[in-house]
């Protein structure tokens, strides 16, 4: 990225993010989420810089590109909330619980205080964002996705998924 495109990016950051960030806010109802939906949004924009900036719209792109995160966190989110309820109902012989009947840290005893349980749990019923378990963990965002993803294999070898 050469100086002018930096500075092209950086303005449009001072004037773009606090309104991508109330934008994101409405759609995930997590500040946290938001604030890291909108960074990955002007990450995207700082790897691709020319398309940006030659945009006819650079708002209205970075918009479109804040739009696609958001879609891609909700798809994680239900793939995550997904494979949790694939867990629960792993016993057809049991009667498959909602959140409000039985806490899944009953149902999975066994499995409740591993780390990987915790993540997967964190994520999908407590509504963390990646950046709050990152956090939490003293991780970075890239190193916590991975953990999930290990979890999740994790857990469906433990179930025999």
């Amino acid at each position: 990225m050469n100086p002018s495109q930096s500075n092209e990016i950086e303005r449009l950051f001072r004037q773009m993010y606090p309104l991508m960030v109330e934008y994101a806010e409405g759609s995930l109802k997590s500040f946290a989420q938001a604030e890291e939906a909108s960074q990955e949004a002007f990450r995207i924009a700082c790897q691709n810089p020319d398309v940006l900036i030659n945009s006819t719209n650079p708002e209205g792109w970075l918009i479109v590109t804040l739009r696609n995160v958001i879609f891609n966190i909700y798809r994680r989110r239900g793939e995550a909330q997904k494979f949790l309820m694939e867990q629960m109902a792993c016993c057809p012989e049991e009667k498959v619980m909602t959140r409000s009947e039985e806490d899944p840290e009953l149902l999975y005893q066994n499995l409740v205080d591993t780390e990987e349980f915790q993540l997967v749990k964190e994520l999908v019923l407590d509504g963390k964002s990646y950046e709050e378990l990152a956090r939490a963990r003293n991780i970075t965002v890239g190193a916590c996705r991975k953990r999930m993803e290990r979890a999740k294999k994790f857990l469906r070898n433990k179930l025999k998924i």
